[in-house]
């Protein structure tokens, strides 16, 4: 919905006969929209909504339509008058993304609120212009009227204050996003750097166990060599022949 009209206060006739009144501004709830009765003896009665009238907002623009149910007799002057919270029933949470809609129903509502204000005012400028109260009628006046104008100012302010506590929330975030993203990146670059490092230190290490491997081997043929010629040691043989008995042997006769 957008709010394309600043009507927010509407007088009509009532003789009786009506059954139906199209008041051609908006509304963003049914019960946002009340609804009075002026007597022709000044008399003004506050109507209720589902006793006296219904309420229905058209599905797309949200145009108010009242229908009767049980008015005052006629004749008289009916008072619509449409009158928005100022309130924000959305949440709004820090790092996170919201449709366009929660923001359209945040200015729509600023806006009617904008334009009920500009109404209460106007009506108290025409109000002023074509009449000379005496001072106490003007007293009496504005004694009814400054509350609601004082009201709907505070509201105003109210949501203007939400508005920029939520600016300063989305600036937060907005920062804390930005030093994540700086850190991921210092992290990406350290893996990075540690990838690197990691290519020569593997091919170290191959070239390590290889090296290792080898010397491994070179023990065990040192170790087989150094074990045969230990049991040579253990078992001489010079290649002589033993010799036979002494008592044998012949040495011929002396001369």
């Amino acid at each position: 919905m957008t709010v394309s009209t600043e009507i927010a206060y509407r007088e009509l006739p009532w003789s009786g006969v009506e059954t139906v009144f199209a008041l051609g501004f908006p509304a963003d709830k049914p019960a946002d929209v009340h609804v009075r009765f002026r007597a022709p003896d000044g008399t003004v009665t506050q109507l209720a909504a589902g006793v006296n009238f219904t309420v229905m907002l058209a599905s797309t623009s949200k145009l108010v339509t009242v229908t009767p149910i049980a008015l005052p007799p006629a004749t008289g002057i009916l008072v619509f008058e449409r009158r928005t919270p100022a309130i924000v029933s959305e949440v709004l949470l820090d790092g996170q993304q919201f449709p366009a809609s929660v923001h359209q129903a945040l200015h729509d509502r600023a806006a009617m609120r904008d334009a009920e204000m500009r109404s209460a005012t106007d009506r108290v400028a025409e109000r002023l212009d074509s009449v000379e109260p005496t001072l106490a009628e003007l007293a009496a006046f504005m004694e009814v009227v400054l509350p609601e104008v004082t009201a709907l100012h505070d509201e105003t302010e109210g949501y203007a204050a939400s508005v920029r506590i939520d600016a300063d929330r989305a600036a937060v975030s907005e920062a804390v996003a930005i030093g994540a993203e700086e850190q991921s990146a210092t992290h990406a670059a350290a893996a990075a750097a540690s990838a690197a490092l990691a290519v020569p230190a593997a091919a170290a290490a191959d070239a390590s166990e290889l090296a290792s491997k080898t010397h491994r081997d070179e023990a065990e043929s040192f170790a087989i060599a150094a074990a045969s010629h230990a049991a040579a040691l253990a078992q001489p043989d010079y290649g002589f022949v033993t010799d036979v008995a002494t008592d044998s042997r012949d040495y011929g006769s002396l001369l």
